[in-house]
């Protein structure tokens, strides 16, 4: 059925017969991966393009799979703008949470040791 690899997912689904190959035992099990994989893509890509369309930046990235959207062919490059513009943000939001973080605890150390420092000293 499957030759070559190829990269259009909704080709290979529209030529896939499912109530003629699912049973069938000419269809390697490579094909099969083949199918599913062009199956996952396209309910991916769907999510994705409604991300871009309500400018969801999580759903993109929760959506998103790299390696499916290498594997086949179809993501604009407009589109491919967004997402990366999505998990570039995503990178950024982590980087200064983590910064943040290191902040607050480096000022709430000396903090403690002050207020443990005036909680034993002697009241006057």
């Amino acid at each position: 059925m499957l030759s070559s690899t190829p990269t259009d997912a909704q080709r290979i689904l529209d030529a896939y017969d499912a109530s003629l190959l699912d049973a069938s035992s000419i269809v390697t099990a490579e094909e099969r991966e083949i199918v599913e994989a062009a199956q996952n893509y396209l309910a991916m890509y769907e999510a994705v393009r409604i991300g871009i369309q309500v400018g969801n930046d999580e759903t993109i990235r929760q959506s998103y799979n790299g390696a499916l959207a290498q594997r086949f062919s179809g993501i604009t490059p407009t589109e491919q703008l967004h997402i990366d513009q999505a998990m570039l943000l995503h990178q950024l939001e982590n980087i200064l949470a983590k910064n943040s973080m290191s902040r607050v605890s480096s000022w709430r150390r000396p903090f403690k040791e002050q207020t443990a420092r005036r909680s034993v000293a002697p009241s006057l």
